[in-house]
This record gives structure tokens, C-alpha cells and sequence, in this order.
């Protein structure tokens, strides 16, 4: 797809059954066929004529001098000009606003229609679960600035999400499996055929917790209450200077170690 959106729609030949999303976007909103292939073509805006609020109030389209484009150093042809003044007439635009967002949606569903045609394995790739989005988890306990410094390596890689997205992707849902056939997760290969996404009830016994303390297991995204904040957060909180003495929360990645039900995880997590 790497040309312009007028020769894409081009590409396309006008034909009616390969503008599927255009013609049911604008018939769901009242228009007839022979109106809706009017627009099987790239639209005509008069970019850099649009530089006030004021002109989205004009009652006609401006003369097509005002469509010269300082990017591409030239104008319009007649025969696109025309174009935009019988899709003004046909769709009964009464300003230039209601033109310009007609042409909004021109472009945008003329673009999604040849993509979705010739580049459609995007469309069908299936996502990574929501739920199982967990980013950036850092934690430093027990620091104490009175010992002398110690130093430790630090290892980053290269082209980290790029090469990410090198690795297996889920392309097909399989369906739901009953956890007796699932295999031993650990000799799942990294690239095996078949992977699997485990929602899961998980648990660490008290007697592991000291042992997690420095790294808890499964992190998570939730509001944390106020009632959870350590003596020196709490203290920063009513800091004028810091917190402002209110406490205001948001969604955090944090890690507790209680409990937790449908944690939804990857199986090369494990």
C-alpha cells in the first residue's frame, strides 16, 4: 500500500462491493447508493485556505483558487473542483463545517476499505489479553544510605520491543481447554505451535512470603487505598510540600502478596 489514497481508491475501480465499511457507514445514516458513489473518490479541501474559525460558517464552497496547496505547489483540477461542488449539492451541505467533516469521514473510511482488502492480516491478528498487560515493576527494600555504595551490572537490550515482536504471536483463538490437557507448562518450547493464555487462581503460602519479599510474585494494576500506605508514604502525604496533605490515588502496578483470582498470564511468563 505504499501510495497516495487517490490511487489506492483507484485501485479499488469503483465497484460497489469492495467499499463494504464506506456504504454501510453512510447508509446507516440515511443516504442512497447512487449518492454514497459519489464519494468513491478522494475528496478536495482547501487546507491552507482554512486558517480561521470563522470560515467554517461560509454558506458555499470557497472559488477554486483558494484550494492552492503550498505543500504540493499546485491546485486542483476543474474537474475535481466540480467534483466538490456537486457533493456539496448532492449532500445539502449548509457551511463549509458540515463540508469539512463529511470529508473527514471520506478520508478516513476510504482509507480503511483498501486496507482492509489488501492488508487485512492485521485486522485478524488477536490481541494481547488486557488483563495481562503488566509494565515497569521496580522495588528497592530495606536501603540504607549510611553503608558504604556498592555497585551492581546493569543489562539492557537491544531493539527490546522490536525483537519482542519477532517472537510467537497468537494469530488464531483455539477455544477454551479443560486444565487436564494442558501440558506441563515448562516444556512448552518458546515456539511452539500451540501456546497457551492460563487465567488462574493464585496463591503463596505465608511461610514463602519473606522469601518473595524482595520480588513478589504476579503484579497487578489496582487503586491502592490509603490504608495501605507504608508510615514514611503517609508521612509524605501530609508533607505540604510533597503530598499537600491529601491523598490522591490512581491505578498502580504494584505486587501484594495475597491472593488472587483469574490473573490472566502468558505461559512463557512462568
Amino acid at each position: 500500500m505504499g501510495m497516495g489514497l487517490d490511487k489506492l481508491v483507484e485501485c479499488l475501480g469503483g465497484k460497489l462491493e469492495k467499499f463494504i465499511l464506506t456504504v454501510r457507514y453512510f447508509t446507516e445514516k440515511g443516504y442512497s447508493i447512487d449518492k454514497i458513489k459519489l464519494l468513491f473518490q478522494k475528496g478536495v479541501f482547501p487546507y491552507d485556505w482554512t486558517n480561521a474559525w470563522e470560515k467554517f460558517d461560509r454558506t458555499s464552497l470557497p472559488p477554486r483558487k483558494d484550494f492552492y496547496s503550498l505543500l504540493s505547489q499546485q491546485n486542483i483540477s476543474k474537474e475535481d473542483y466540480e467534483h466538490a461542488q456537486k457533493v456539496w449539492k448532492i449532500f445539502e451541505m449548509k457551511n463549509f463545517g458540515e463540508y469539512h467533516d463529511l470529508y473527514l469521514e471520506i478520508d478516513v473510511l476510504l482509507l480503511a476499505d483498501p486496507k482492509r482488502i489488501y492488508q487485512s492480516f492485521p485486522f485478524l491478528v488477536i490481541a494481547i489479553p488486557q488483563k495481562s498487560i503488566f509494565i515497569g515493576t521496580n522495588l528497592a527494600f530495606y536501603y540504607e544510605s549510611s553503608k558504604p555504595n556498592s555497585w551492581i551490572m546493569y543489562e539492557d537490550m537491544n531493539a527490546l520491543y522490536s525483537g519482542a515482536m519477532t517472537q510467537y504471536m497468537p494469530t488464531e483463538i483455539l477455544g477454551k481447554v479443560d486444565p487436564k490437557e494442558v501440558p506441563d507448562i515448562q516444556s512448552i518450547a518458546p515456539d511452539a505451535d500451540i501456546g497457551y493464555t492460563l487465567e488462574v487462581d493464585l496463591e503463596v503460602p505465608v511461610h514463602l512470603h519473606d522469601y518473595f519479599t524482595d520480588y513478589p510474585l504476579a503484579p497487578e494494576k489496582q487503586i491502592v487505598p490509603e490504608n495501605w500506605l507504608s508510615p514514611y508514604n503517609a508521612k509524605l502525604v501530609q508533607d505540604k510540600e510533597v503530598g499537600g496533605g491529601k491523598y490522591v490515588t490512581g491505578e498502580k502496578l504494584v505486587q501484594p502478596l495475597y491472593p488472587k483470582k483469574n490473573y490472566v498470564i502468558h505461559y512463557r511468563a512462568f
